[in-house]
């Protein structure tokens, strides 16, 4: 029965499972013999869905369950419990104390009732058995206080399941942040050694860049030297240029400057000239008005002269 409640397969009649495992139980009983663990993986369920008890090397004389409770009737109520619950389906050392009747259905809440109402020596089997068909209706109120302490009981272990659920949910989760904060760490310190892996490799190509630095400047220093003293030549001639430059600008200004000069000593010789011809040409004009007035004058005194020289 256990492994059709680990792999989920079809819930068979709890009722039919029990009857045949009490009538089992209670001829074993009537021969003086027991089965002290009267449990769900000592249950075979056939394909018709009738039950049977394995494992006879449990079966003997001694009327005790082989774990706690101990009792066999009460043991026999939390395998009526586990059976309706169809679950609590592997070996284990711990048995919940699942002993409230009342919250098995009829009518096995009603058989268990009048058997714990009973004296101790009357917790049989072939009394439950009977008890199914005739239960004792004052029994209730007989077991009253039993019933209640163990309902009470049993809802404290309900309680006290479901804060250990709770609490295992949260280790669960807190076990799953872990597990995550784990990992991010682990993969943070691969992203760190991997990181220290490449830096050790670009210090090492730095040292090797700066070693073939160091040689080229080494192989470099007599031209670097030359080429040095190349610039100071071509400095100093730079500046001996640049002073011809300045020279040569300022010869420039020179000769602009006797350029203009001489241009004006030019257009003064012109206007000299141009004067000087304009008082040539007075003069000449003087001359020949000096010229004329002569000639006039002598003209007008010829005949004067030649009225004398005929007087003579």
């Amino acid at each position: 029965m256990s492994q059709l409640i680990t792999t989920g397969a079809v819930k068979p009649d709890p009722d039919r499972i029990l009857r045949d495992i009490l009538a089992e139980l209670v001829a074993l009983e009537r021969a003086g013999l027991y089965h002290d663990d009267v449990r769900l993986w000592n249950v075979l369920v056939t394909p018709e869905g009738s039950a049977r008890l394995i494992d006879f090397g449990s079966i003997s004389t001694k009327r005790q369950d082989c774990t706690w409770p101990h009792d066999l009737m009460l043991s026999f109520v939390v395998f009526m419990r586990e059976v309706f619950a169809f679950g609590h389906s592997g070996p284990t050392e711990l048995r919940l104390p699942l002993f409230d009747a009342n919250r098995l259905p009829a009518p096995w809440n009603g058989a268990v009732t009048t058997v714990l109402a009973s004296p101790h020596a009357d917790w049989t089997f072939a009394r439950l058995s009977a008890s199914l068909d005739a239960p004792d209706p004052d029994a209730s109120a007989r077991a009253g206080g039993f019933l209640a302490a163990a309902a009470a009981v049993e809802q404290s272990i309900e309680h006290l399941i479901a804060f250990a659920g709770s609490q295992r949910s949260q280790n669960e989760q807190s076990s799953a942040q872990l597990a995550e904060s784990r990992q991010a760490l682990t993969a943070a310190q691969g992203d760190a050694d991997r990181l220290r892996l490449l830096s050790e490799s670009i210090q090492h190509r730095l040292n090797s860049c700066e070693a073939e630095l160091t040689s080229r400047d080494k192989s470099l220093s007599p031209a670097l030297v030359a080429s040095q003293n190349a610039r100071n030549e071509l400095a100093a001639r730079d500046a001996l240029l640049a002073d011809t430059t300045a020279a040569l600008q300022n010869t420039r200004a020179d000769l602009a400057e006797r350029d203009r000069q001489a241009t004006l000593l030019h257009r003064l010789i012109d206007a000299l000239r141009a004067q000087h011809v304009r008082l040539q040409d007075q003069a000449t004009a003087a001359e020949q008005r000096s010229l004329l007035r002569t000639m006039c004058d002598w003209a007008r005194s010829s005949p004067s002269r030649h009225m004398r020289r005929k007087r003579g």
